[in-house]
């Protein structure tokens, strides 16, 4: 498990570069705001329509596979953007995604299954994203740095960072899944009980309205958080790095003192909609220190959240479709973050950043509902 240990810190400490810096990246090498918006939205796009077939490619062909082909797609992607070939190249990047996100869950689900005498889902989801958020950190401060001295060099970084992901998927063992089912038909209860299970589907119709809230965040924060700072690119490694320190605090808080008396997801809904509360303040305040305040201690709070659905719906997924279902649930996301990117793109520059964080705020609002009052509540009731 070493590996997998390993393999998850370079993943997280990739995505830790590219959501502090991306945005940023590509309006310091020439193009605008609605610019980077549309070329995130091709990202996100690209996502949202692989996503589910990969998941199901992975499930039937080995998870393992996938995730190699992922990273060297993702790495010729961010290779591709640094030679400046834009849209084309973050959609590739956006496929290579797709061939990651739910083989790597599913494969090291079943590495630490198969080699964990008592395996409890919630505490092995806790310990992974702990060295998630560490990697977050040391990717926020490594993007920073990388954008202050050369913009451009960041997507040079990012596909070097992908390749050794790489070099160390090669050296990490198949699942047993990969291994029983090699070449051999797979089954699709997983996905078929998942169409029938109108909690669960509504649980992941959550993650929609999750995905509209990020694909309006993540492209506003880079350019909003230097207009509070006077274009200080060190202050895009302080929030991010910071957000991923009150997030990873939040994990140890949790595992450590409230695992053992509350399931946690009541609590996460009541932090995410602080960080919706957080996010309207954002509206109507231009006092960088008083949002990043208020956002360090939503996310604090909602520390445990991602670690929480993931065991959930790790659990509830058929070993032999487990991909194809976090394919689905990683795709709804990308889906709502895609949408909203398209929106920012076509009204940039007749509203504020102010009025898209209200926006955000709202959205969230309506994802938390869906979340805990529909999804997760009648989940619970059934086991």
């Amino acid at each position: 498990m070493r590996n997998a240990y390993a393999l998850k810190f370079l993943i997280e400490f990739v995505s830790g570069i590219f959501w502090t810096a991306n945005v940023s990246s590509l309006m310091k090498t020439g193009h605008t705001l609605a610019d980077s918006a549309l070329i995130m939205a091709g990202y996100y796009f690209a996502i949202a329509v692989f996503e589910v077939p990969t998941g199901m490619i992975a499930d039937r062909y080995g998870r393992r596979k996938s995730v190699i082909a992922g990273l060297g797609l993702v790495s010729s992607g961010f290779l591709g953007l640094y030679a400046g070939f834009s849209i084309v190249s973050a959609g590739l990047a956006g496929i290579g995604f797709t061939l990651i996100s739910g083989a790597f869950t599913a494969w090291i689900y079943n590495l630490a299954e198969a080699t964990s005498k008592i395996f409890d889902p919630t505490d092995f989801f806790l310990k992974f994203d702990i060295f998630g958020r560490l990697a977050m950190i040391a990717g926020a401060f490594s993007g920073a740095i990388t954008l202050k001295l050369s913009p451009a060099s960041l997507w040079l970084l990012l596909s070097l960072a992908s390749f050794a992901a790489l070099a160390l998927a090669l050296k990490t063992p198949p699942g047993s899944t990969d291994l029983a089912t090699k070449n051999s038909h797979r089954e699709i209860s997983g996905v078929s009980k998942l169409a029938t299970n109108t909690p669960l589907l509504l649980l992941l119709l959550s993650v929609l309205f999750f995905g509209f809230e990020q694909g309006i965040r993540n492209t506003i924060y880079q350019p909003f958080v230097l207009s509070l700072r006077g274009g200080n690119e060190m202050f895009l490694a302080y929030w991010q790095a910071g957000l991923a320190f009150a997030r990873l605090a939040g994990l140890l808080f949790y595992r450590h003192l409230l695992k053992e008396k509350f399931k946690g997801y009541g609590l996460a809904a009541i932090a995410l909609l602080g960080l919706a509360v957080t996010e309207f303040i954002a509206g109507f305040s231009t006092n960088f220190w008083l949002i990043w305040g208020l956002w360090l201690s939503a996310v604090f709070a909602i520390g445990w959240f991602f670690p929480l659905k993931d065991a959930l719906l790790n659990s509830l997924a058929s070993e032999r479709n487990r991909a194809t279902v976090i394919s689905l649930d990683s795709m709804l996301f990308q889906l709502g973050s895609a949408v909203t990117c398209l929106m920012l793109w076509a009204t940039l520059g007749e509203s504020t950043f102010q009025t898209y964080w209200v926006i955000a705020s709202l959205l969230l609002s309506i994802s938390v509902g869906l979340f805990y009052f529909v999804g997760v509540k009648p989940v619970l009731g059934r086991h």
